[in-house]
């Protein structure tokens, strides 16, 4: 019994290496192929300006350098999450707690991405009471934004609108939401929340894609058949994130094309009592 025991273990161990090494591997040409794109739009317009700079007229470099300056967001994000999951990966999650007040956290992320918002036209609908504040660290909040709100605006169509909100819950409260079985919350530390939302109304996700979106190098088809990059690390890490901070985060979608999704984050609520 112990050598079969021992025979199965080892084999277990064989499969979950060969699985890893399949991850790393994947994600190796992912992450490649997906750096590569920005780089090459990058060094494409340059080069353009550099050779046809005095021909071309001036709304023309305008445009030339916008491109450009825009596949170097794309660049640093993307190697943003790299860096960030592997230093979460390797070392966990350094954190500087606080009280954050969640409207300024919002309005920073928004300021970062208005030159999208207003490229594209997309209207973007805050509701968030100006007096909610959360026990977090204040730039692992921004990160988690940027990535939620980044990509409601990069898989949804242009014009079409994105609404942010946040609201307070107790504890019972949000445990009587859906969740799946990884985001109970029954076992968290704080029993008073706020719940940050960001609302797109694009294609949806299905309910069988839903458990795995904050899964490591996860893309879903409609996303790797899209024109839009990413390396499949922005929700990971998110998750990471919020969960470092005694948080949770979840999808609320039906996966009908039009009525969007919502992605949602738990955090602990600050109050003047605490």
């Amino acid at each position: 019994i112990t050598n079969a025991r021992l025979n199965s273990e080892l084999r277990d161990a064989l499969k979950q290496a060969q699985e890893s090494d399949q991850l790393k591997n994947h994600f190796l040409m992912t992450a490649s192929h997906e750096l590569r794109t920005p780089l090459t739009a990058i060094q494409g317009y340059l080069e353009l300006l550099g050779a046809f700079g005095e021909l071309v007229d001036e709304e023309a470099k305008l445009r030339f350098l916008t491109n450009a300056r825009r596949a170097c967001e794309e660049l640093v994000l993307l190697l943003g999450n790299v860096m960030d999951t592997s230093r979460v990966d390797q070392d966990g999650v350094s954190l500087n707690l606080g009280p954050v007040k969640v409207i300024n956290a919002v309005q920073l992320i928004l300021e970062i991405l208005e030159p999208t918002t207003t490229r594209e036209k997309r209207p973007v609908e805050v509701r968030i009471p100006d007096d909610l504040y959360v026990w977090v660290d204040d730039l692992r909040l921004r990160q988690i934004l940027l990535n939620l709100v980044g990509n409601a605006l990069k898989y949804t169509p242009a014009f079409s609108k994105i609404e942010i909100t946040a609201k307070g819950v107790d504890g019972d409260t949000l445990n009587e939401r859906p969740l799946s079985p990884h985001n109970h919350l029954l076992d968290m530390p704080c029993d008073q929340f706020v719940i940050i939302a960001v609302k797109d109304w694009g294609p949806g996700i299905g309910a069988q894609d839903q458990g795995r979106l904050f899964t490591k190098f996860m893309r879903l088809d409609s996303a790797l058949n899209s024109i839009q990059r990413g390396a499949g690390l922005g929700l990971y890490l998110c998750r990471q994130l919020t969960e470092a901070m005694d948080g949770r985060i979840w999808v609320e979608s039906q996966g009908i094309p039009g009525e969007g999704s919502t992605f949602v984050i738990a955090l602990p609520r600050y109050t003047d009592k605490d």
